[in-house]
């Protein structure tokens, strides 16, 4: 009983300290940042307002149509003795219940390698050419059927959902790097697919899509993107100001208030944000890359909502906000430069 009172206890100052820790959280972390150098630079502090992160366009919108193909035209009873049959009777005993799109993917699959291999066993050649046309039909629409499976199931929509926060401070990338070989193997299987080796196994990537209902990496970093670009613009704009007056320090030689600046940047700047900003851009460049790669690999069908989402949110490019975080971060670290330049005091001169 007191073994559990002590851990109780523990968890409680651990929490409570976590809370008085203005560096702990991504938010309070870049406020910090910019209210302690408008201090030291003896200026006032502006926080700007943070755009908001975009968003996968709607379902719908995402959503490929796909034409349905009668299988009344097939005589049900001409495939006894064929897996078919059985494949054919599963699906006609959930008509009128939606199927998830990974589902339908897996019946498609199951419908062509069983429809393959019942061919031989049908003499009839009026029947073995509506087999063959419902076959093309399937096989010509498999890459819409691809898309669905990986772009409209609600799991893709939770890992890019800017409403779970941001990403957090101690985050580490074992998280992310589990999502990326994820994303990689579905890209792989569906590669595959798309080359017509169809017997492949789909439960590796219903397994993915159980673990991404509780993760929203991709929405996080899109959110802590947006939170360092802004941020790291108001403190440019503090240090513009300070550049334009006279040098802060006299012939180059630090005072007070220099060194108490260097003092800041040190362990505030070097020690705190620097180390979320180079999380946040590894964690992006690998899940963002492996996100980019799976929806390359279907832009010949790739709706014209999800083109500009894939522009500005799953590209790296200087156009977008990743190039929007990037040239904050040049700004910033060049602004620095100047400004510890006049007292002597640059890292590495």
């Amino acid at each position: 009983m007191k073994r559990h009172w002590t851990l109780v206890v523990v968890l409680v100052l651990a929490a409570l300290l976590s809370a008085c820790d203005p560096f702990a959280k991504p938010d309070s972390l870049m406020e910090e940042y910019v209210k302690r150098l408008a201090r030291v630079l003896n200026l006032d502090t502006q926080l700007s307002d943070i755009e908001a992160s975009p968003r996968l366009p709607r379902m719908r919108d995402r959503r490929l149509e796909i034409e349905a193909v009668d299988l009344g035209m097939l005589d049900f009873l001409a495939f006894y003795g064929c897996d078919l049959q059985h494949v054919i009777g599963e699906r006609t005993a959930i008509l009128g219940r939606v199927m998830q799109p990974l589902n339908l993917l897996q019946y498609e699959l199951q419908f062509l390698a069983a429809a393959q291999d019942c061919l031989p066993e049908i003499t009839n050649e009026q029947r073995r050419a509506r087999l063959q046309a419902v076959m093309q039909h399937k096989q010509e629409n498999l890459p819409k059927v691809i898309w669905n499976a990986t772009w409209t199931v609600p799991e893709i929509e939770n890992l890019l959902s800017p409403s779970r926060g941001r990403y957090p401070v101690d985050a580490g990338m074992a998280g992310v790097g589990l999502l990326v070989d994820q994303l990689q193997d579905i890209h792989r299987r569906f590669e595959l697919l798309l080359a017509g080796d169809h017997p492949q196994d789909l439960a590796p990537v219903a397994a993915a899509y159980q673990q991404w209902q509780y993760r929203s990496d991709g929405g996080q970093l899109l959110n802590s993107a947006r939170l360092l670009t802004t941020r790291l613009d108001d403190a440019s704009e503090l240090l513009k100001q300070r550049l334009t007056d006279a040098p802060l320090c006299y012939q180059g030689t630090p005072n007070q208030r220099a060194r108490q600046m260097h003092g800041m940047f040190l362990s505030v700047y070097i020690g705190e944000v620097q180390p979320y900003i180079s999380s946040v851009h590894r964690a992006a460049e690998q899940l963002f890359s492996a996100l980019a790669q799976l929806a390359e690999q279907q832009a010949a069908i790739m709706p014209d909502s999800m083109q500009d989402y894939y522009q500005q949110t799953l590209l790296r490019s200087e156009q977008n906000l990743w190039g929007e975080l990037d040239n904050a971060v040049q700004q910033h670290t060049e602004l620095w430069q100047q400004l510890l330049d006049q007292c002597g005091m640059r890292p590495g001169h």
